[in-house]
């Protein structure tokens, strides 16, 4: 196997689920044909840990709606990236993924973002 581009882009944990969901699936159909049970288990503890985050509720459609409203923010995307697979609900775990983000966003700017991280990501679990 050959690695052409070695950093070709991210990945978030939605889509890195949607993969292992898959993988998973492959696996379960030649488990017993190959005993390679250590593969099975570790992407079985991936899923398993995905699934339990925030990336269990995101859709294709809600994580474009998202990056399209946070546009207008000046974010790298490494931190784009960061808000989508943690998704923050309060100002300090919002500090902690923006770099300077006390000199970069005011605190209004700070609760928007959290905000469209609530509008996006939560509104199943604001009904419960």
């Amino acid at each position: 196997m050959e690695i052409l581009d070695k950093n070709a882009g991210y990945l978030s944990n939605f889509e890195v689920l949607q993969v292992v969901k898959e993988v998973n699936i492959e696996l379960s159909v030649i488990k017993n044909k190959f005993s390679n049970e250590h593969m099975f288990t570790n992407t079985e503890n991936v899923e398993k840990f995905l699934a339990e985050g925030p990336s269990a509720q995101q859709t294709p459609e809600k994580i474009k709606s998202f990056l399209q409203t946070l546009a207008k923010f000046k974010l790298k995307p490494s931190e784009k990236l960061q808000i989508l697979n943690t998704c923050p609900m309060k100002p300090v775990d919002l500090h902690i993924l923006v770099e300077e983000c006390d000199t970069r966003f005011s605190d209004d700017e700070v609760e928007k973002i959290l905000e469209l991280v609530q509008e996006h990501f939560c509104e199943d679990a604001m009904m419960s």
